[in-house]
């Protein structure tokens, strides 16, 4: 069983041409150019408790100053937020070469595959059975994952999964004889048939862009819209423990301006929502210049918690049981981020492992407050609750 578990500051093409392995369409990815890790993440699950597996990815550079990066983790412990298990992989594709490898692993190696792909593979031991995956665009001769990207491209060609061929000495308690697995299907229908965001994300307007989505499947409802070039999006939370929610980038606003910040969204009665704000670090800064938190109780059409760099906040009720959740925010440097998140109804936290909950997202609309209210923003600040 395979799903999305994240996608971060990538751009993501499934290929029409056929795929190397049987389920996984070809994924053509671009890194976005933003200072960000460029990666993407599945959760594969039912395998064996305490064996040890074979995980091969296919890859192709496109660029030639892209290496790769490969991560595995089981999950997390109780409450201790860490896997049992876990480890980290870079290879050079030029010099067919590990160039660092650490952690929790059995062996790693690279093999060189005809028509120029490559096979990047760890063997690696999972205590429940579940294993994430995770490949990461790296520039050539680069010791950081976090760049700013620069058209650096690669092309996925899937995930394999087998026993190791080691296992029985590994992990000696396994009596069993060793079965090959199948290769890991993936659900093809959370990509588009053709250009894809992963997750059916739509294009949006102008001087917007997707950054990531976490815990979440998403579906566009095409037969319904509430704003204008923004299709409506059914989000559904999945069974993760981990954050449920999206964020967009919203670039092109005026620099040291404040704006009113709305999202449309329309929810289930066990199914609060979450807004967090922020714009972007100006020169050296490392964080961001403001940033808000906002917690919304849709049911009861009230505000639960907030806190940070806003000037006001709120909710209205509109036509058809939807909803408009707000905040007035100033960007120091002309752009927003915007993450909507779902949390769980009476609870405090918004890491919380999925059970369908599920909320319908209408849009974002971006309105410039009148310069008196911007001149007030200055002066004013909101303390968590009020």
């Amino acid at each position: 069983m395979a799903e999305w578990h994240f996608i971060w500051s990538l751009n993501v093409e499934a290929l029409e041409r056929p795929g190397l392995i049987p389920g996984q369409p070809i994924l053509d990815l671009t890194a976005l150019p933003r200072k960000d890790r460029h990666s993407l993440c599945l959760c594969l699950s039912g395998f064996d408790a305490e064996r040890t597996y074979r995980v091969v990815l296919w890859v192709k550079p496109v660029a030639a100053n892209t290496n790769v990066q490969m991560q595995l983790r089981d999950s997390n412990i109780g409450d201790t937020g860490k896997p049992a298990h876990e480890c980290d992989v870079w290879y050079s594709l030029a010099a067919q070469s590990v160039r660092m490898a650490y952690g929790d692993l059995s062996a790693r190696g690279i093999e060189l595959e005809p028509q120029g792909w490559f096979k990047v593979w760890i063997d690696f031991t999972t205590r429940d059975g579940r294993i994430y995956v995770s490949l990461g665009l790296v520039k050539a001769n680069m010791n950081s994952n976090v760049f700013i990207g620069g058209g650096e491209r690669l092309l996925f060609g899937g995930i394999a999964v087998d026993l190791s061929p080691g296992s029985a000495e590994v992990v000696p308690r396994v009596r069993a004889p060793v079965v090959r697995q199948a290769s890991v299907p993936i659900e093809r229908s959370l990509l588009f048939a053709r250009k894809t965001e992963l997750f059916e994300l739509p294009d949006l307007p102008e001087h917007a862009e997707w950054h990531f989505i976490s815990g979440l499947t998403a579906r566009i409802l095409g037969d319904r819209q509430i704003l204008a070039d923004q299709p409506v999006l059914e989000l559904t939370a999945i069974p993760l423990k981990e954050r449920h929610g999206l964020s967009q980038r919203l670039a092109g606003l005026a620099p040291e301006s404040t704006y009113r910040i709305t999202v449309w969204v329309k929810t289930a009665g066990n199914v609060n929502v979450q807004l967090q704000l922020h714009d972007h670090p100006i020169g050296k800064a490392e964080k961001a210049t403001n940033s808000c938190d906002i917690w919304f109780d849709v049911s009861a059409q009230s505000v639960k918690f907030s806190s940070g760099d806003l000037l006001a906040r709120g909710i209205e009720s509109v036509a058809d049981r939807w909803s408009k959740i707000w905040a007035d925010f100033t960007t120091s440097d002309g752009s927003v981020s915007v993450y909507l998140g779902l949390i769980k109804k009476d609870e405090r936290t918004n890491v919380f492992i999925g059970g369908g909950e599920r909320i319908l997202f209408g849009g974002i609309v971006v309105d410039m407050l009148p310069s008196l209210v911007q001149n007030r923003s200055r002066e004013i600040s909101l303390s968590p609750g009020d």
